[in-house]
């Protein structure tokens, strides 16, 4: 069942606080790292790379025993997000205290297992080396007690935790549902280990087949299941008991997905995927979900980690039309966050978080030679610290929205790409970027990216593209920019790029075509407010 709430502003309608840990208050000696986007492959060192790839570009460092950085919750909760990083090599523990507590409530377990990499961007990454990126990851449990609004959450290192330093990005509190039930007309799997210690593949394949089999649901109660190879999902529905209650652990092998939809009509909702990916390998299929939805497949309340991607959507065979994600997290993946590849089409990605994606967050690619993505939309997204490509990113196709959604912290490309390039059938129609806010976005990545980007990389950008209440804050380079050979049929409506690092519009020398921009402002560009190249460029009521 599709999520219910509707977001009345831009962003996902997220039902946890989050806090920076510079919004926090820190002490014993702990340290508040500058701000920064140096990166290694710009000439940064270990330090600004901790600001460049953390949320808002600075974190607190805890170094000795009893330093810590703390917050005021707003709501209350019982449950933890950590995003923090550690040591390459370390698996230990830090402690989360609560109120006045001089004893620490858990002892979060933390682990450097699925981060660090090293060198360029060459895949699969080197395992080790002096330059190393994707430092960050995250740790979450249940604090096994209701924090009541206005208690003092603490993160301290105590004398048990032992890396050398824990630096902290950012905490997410929340009050965590309590495990739900099974709904009429289930079936339970027989015989699974809901402690996680043996292997629940078959148990699980066989309650899933037989609610198929049956017109019945899938449920799957709380507890962690362990699997060692993919899940065949039918069309049938597979609902767990919460995703901070339900847990599907791919632990034995990372070269299979998780749950495979091959052409099946399903709905899979309120369980956490999680996996064991520690590298980027494109020709395994280690994804939380792969292949093709069928018509009209339904993914809601879902959350994964530690995957290669959270799903790439037609990765071979029929076409995947009419598929909605909704209420999901993709967190921590070594590539796409969700990919609709190979002719997917009139499906959507709305009121979900993702963070901590190794490649586009969120993309549409329409290969050539195979079907023309149509219909598509990203809607009312938040999207975070984006560590290798775009938060949102369009490679060929037909009538996009991509309409309300955050995106913070890109540490090297774009906050909306739209690129004719990867070897993409053209695009066409009518494509809407609407009431979209890009902030501290765009990077280096081999050359310069703004924030906003249009790049004919591979022929002309074609299509009338309706680009309204656009706002880049603070964008690493030009808040808006165009490059590549001819880009045509943009219109930019009431849109402002405040305090861009360059240009607040840029045209790259050499690309050519004709664009408008309507109402639209640009404040605080230190590199002055545009430069056309070679495009025609009309300004109707703008400030540039």
């Amino acid at each position: 069942m599709v999520a219910t709430n509707t977001p009345v502003t831009r962003g996902a309608t997220l039902p946890y606080d989050e806090y920076e840990a510079e919004a926090g208050s820190w002490g014993g000696g702990a340290t508040l790292l500058a701000v920064s986007r140096s990166i290694f492959t710009t000439g940064g060192n270990l330090t600004t790379e901790k600001s460049a790839e953390a949320s808002g570009r600075q974190a607190v460092e805890l170094t000795g025993t009893n330093q810590y950085v703390q917050w005021t919750t707003k709501n209350a909760c019982n449950s933890i997000v950590v995003r923090l990083a550690v040591p390459d090599g370390f698996t230990g523990t830090l402690g989360v205290f609560i109120g006045a507590a001089a004893s620490p409530q858990i002892e979060l377990p933390v682990t450097s297992k699925y981060s660090w990499e090293y060198g360029s961007w060459t895949i699969p990454y080197s395992e080790s080396g002096s330059v190393p990126f994707h430092i960050y990851d995250e740790a979450h449990a249940l604090l096994g007690v209701e924090v009541p609004a206005g208690t003092v959450i603490k993160l301290m290192k105590t004398s048990a935790d032992t890396a050398a330093y824990y630096t902290i990005d950012m905490v997410d509190l929340e009050e965590a549902p309590a495990a739900a039930g099974a709904p009429a007309n289930s079936v339970v799997p027989s015989g699974a280990d809901a402690t996680g210690a043996a292997d629940s593949t078959t148990a699980l394949q066989n309650c899933i087949n037989s609610a198929a089999s049956g017109g019945k649901i899938a449920f799957i109660p709380a507890g962690t299941y362990r699997i060692s190879s993919a899940l065949s999902i039918p069309a049938v529905t597979v609902q767990g008991a919460g995703m901070w209650r339900t847990t599907i652990h791919q632990y034995s092998d990372t070269s299979v997905m998780r749950f495979s939809l091959n052409n099946a009509s399903a709905s899979v909702s309120n369980l956490l995927l999680t996996g064991e990916v520690t590298n980027r390998n494109d020709s395994a299929t280690d994804s939380a979900f792969d292949y093709h939805g069928g018509t009209n497949s339904r993914v809601t309340n879902v959350w994964t980690e530690h995957t290669k991607c959270g799903w790439w959507v037609g990765n071979s065979g029929s076409v995947t039309s009419g598929l909605v994600i909704s209420g999901c997290r993709f967190r921590d993946t070594y590539a796409d966050g969700v990919n609709f590849c190979n002719g997917t089409s009139n499906s959507t990605i709305t009121n979900s978080n993702f963070r901590g994606n190794g490649d586009d967050a969120l993309a549409s690619w329409s290969p050539s030679g195979g079907g023309v993505n149509n219909g598509n939309s990203f809607t009312w997204n938040t999207i975070q610290c984006t560590w290798r490509a775009d938060s949102i990113a369009v490679y060929g196709g037909s009538n996009f929205t991509i309409t309300d959604n955050l995106c913070f912290d890109t540490l090297d490309q774009s906050g909306i790409m739209v690129q004719q390039g990867f070897t993409s059938n053209g695009f066409s129609g009518t494509n809407n970027i609407l009431r979209n806010t890009l902030t501290r976005c765009g990077g280096y990545f081999s050359g310069n990216y703004g924030a906003m980007h249009f790049w004919a990389n591979q022929g002309a950008i074609n299509g009338n593209w309706n680009v309204t209440s656009l706002d880049t804050e603070s964008s690493t380079f030009a808040g808006f920019e165009y490059t590549g050979s001819t880009v045509n049929g943009v219109t930019v409506n009431t849109s402002v790029m405040n305090n861009s690092g360059t240009y607040g519009v840029q045209v790259t020398s050499g690309t050519g075509g004709t664009t408008t921009f309507n109402n639209s402002n640009v404040n605080g560009a230190p590199s002055g407010a545009i430069t056309t190249g070679s495009m025609t460029v009309n300004r109707v009521g703008c400030n540039f």
